[in-house]
C-alpha cells in the first residue's frame, strides 16, 4: 500500500473491520478502547427501537458512525445482531476515539512500509 493510498484510507474515515490488519490492530488495542469508552444503558422501550440493529441504533440514537458497529460488537461480546435484542449496558466509544486510533494504524503502516 502507497503513502497516497493510506492517505486516502485515512481521509476517507472508514473505521470499519475490513481490513485484517486494522481489525487486528484494534484488538490488539481493545483494552485501551474500552477504558476511554462510555457505558450506556439501553432500556426495554429503547431496544424495542432498535433491536436486531445495532448500526441503527449508533448512527440515528447515539449520533455515531455507524461504521464503529463492529468494534462496538467486539466491546460488548455481541456475535451478530440476533445477540442485539434485549435490554443491556453496552460500553461505546466515542468516535473520535475510533478515528484517532485509526489514523495512528495509518501512520504504523506508513513508517513499516
Amino acid at each position: 500500500m502507497s503513502l497516497s493510498d493510506l492517505l486516502t484510507n485515512a481521509q476517507s474515515n472508514t473505521v470499519s473491520l475490513d481490513d485484517p490488519k486494522w481489525f487486528q490492530f484494534v484488538l490488539d488495542h481493545l483494552d485501551y478502547i474500552k477504558a476511554r469508552s462510555t457505558v450506556f444503558a439501553i432500556d426495554a422501550p429503547l431496544m424495542n427501537l432498535y433491536r436486531y440493529d445495532l448500526r441503527r441504533f449508533l448512527k440515528v440514537y447515539m449520533k455515531r458512525h455507524e461504521d464503529i458497529g463492529g468494534i462496538v460488537q467486539l466491546l460488548n461480546g455481541i456475535k451478530n445482531d440476533f445477540e442485539f435484542a434485549e435490554p443491556r449496558n453496552l460500553i461505546i466509544p466515542e468516535d473520535s476515539l475510533i478515528t484517532k486510533l485509526y489514523h495512528s494504524y495509518v501512520t504504523v503502516n506508513a513508517n513499516a512500509s
